[in-house]
């Protein structure tokens, strides 16, 4: 599941929440939460916080997310790293982190 997650990151082509990935996966939001930190740990996502502290006004407009924000519904998302990035395009294997089979 956790190669899962990663196409879908990449094949999405913006950053995702907890609640986007679990409906696609057709999961709870507990399992996602427990992959992600997977992925995190192993340096294949990055969690970020929302840059407009308390959506003050103008902020979302000069936003770098633009169009691609998912921080109305949520304030915290999940982008791919380079490294995540890599591995979802190139099919590269993630092994057996954590007892978990990719």
């Amino acid at each position: 599941m956790m190669r899962q997650v990663l196409l879908l990151m990449a094949k999405s082509g913006y950053s995702l929440t907890i609640s986007n990935l679990a409906s696609a996966l057709g999961v709870r939001p507990v399992v996602v939460e427990d992959l992600l930190g997977k992925l995190t740990a192993l340096g294949y996502v990055q969690d970020i916080a929302c840059p407009a502290p308390a959506k003050k006004p103008g902020t979302c407009a000069a936003c770098v997310f633009g169009s691609a924000c998912c921080f109305a519904s949520s304030q915290h998302v999940w982008i791919l790293t380079e490294k995540g990035r890599r591995a979802a395009l190139k099919g590269l294997p993630l092994g057996d982190h954590f007892g978990m089979r990719s």
